[in-house]
């Protein structure tokens, strides 16, 4: 991508000391793209007197007396894909479809970059959004696709990953296909189209007999039972004691 910019010849002096040496560049490039290596300078001044210290000097523009115009080069920043699915599980780790239409998971999509050994993660953002609280649910089919994501960041080497907010009764991994992991940062991918799908594993549920159940119902047989021979064994032994004492 490039684009033309214009230094255009003016009579209005506007701001410009007279003869001051001035200078314009690109520092900051249309979205998507890099800055040249080494960007070019463009200089220019205003001047009408007679004395014209500039003249004769290369890429020097008096904009008293004329203009000029220059091309920028932008190289397109490499970047990536990646689509994030949704996948149910009943709590045997079985596929289940068996999820209500109203509901929706929340996720939020991380940015890892390496510094100097170290891993750095964030929310990523651009300059239209913060990529928190994403939703998937019936209305996107369960996926989500982002394009376009920069795969450099400061020069350096950028990651993807989703990292789902919990969503109740259900436990959470992460799967790229190849490994599955409950760790989500293990996920992370620079690949060109990659793939993440968040599993949501419906936890065992277990029943507890209920009250008055036959369960209960034999823990009070047993303790009725133990409380008559203890209380039996109590009046044995005063019985014998009583008799002890009549045979004296």
């Amino acid at each position: 991508m490039g684009g033309y910019y214009r230094l255009s010849r003016t009579a209005s002096k506007y701001n410009f000391e007279d003869n001051q040496l001035y200078y314009v560049k690109e520092v900051l490039p249309p979205e998507g793209y890099d800055l040249p290596e080494n960007p070019e300078v463009h200089y220019f001044y205003y001047g009408t007197s007679c004395y014209d210290p500039w003249q004769g000097c290369d890429n020097v523009v008096n904009l008293a007396k004329t203009g000029d115009s220059f091309r920028v080069e932008n190289k397109k920043i490499k970047q990536t894909n990646l689509t994030v699915k949704k996948e149910w599980l009943d709590a045997d780790g079985k596929t289940t479809s068996v999820v209500g239409p109203d509901v929706s998971v929340k996720y939020k999509l991380m940015q890892a970059v390496i510094t100097q050994g170290k891993i750095h993660s964030e929310v990523y953002k651009d300059s239209q959004r913060v990529y928190d609280n994403l939703e998937l649910n019936q209305k996107n089919n369960w996926k989500t696709t982002f394009t376009d994501l920069p795969v450099e960041k400061d020069g350096e080497r950028c990651f993807y990953y989703v990292e789902e907010y919990s969503y109740p009764g259900y436990d959470t991994s992460y799967s790229n296909g190849s490994e599955t992991s409950t760790n989500p940062i293990v996920m992370a991918t620079d690949s060109s189209d990659g793939q993440i799908t968040i599993k949501n594993r419906s936890q065992k549920q277990y029943e507890l007999p209920e009250t008055g159940g036959s369960g209960v119902k034999m823990h009070y047989v047993l303790g009725a039972a133990l409380v008559l021979l203890t209380t039996g064994l109590i009046i044995l032994k005063a019985y014998k004691t009583y008799q002890a004492g009549g045979d004296s």
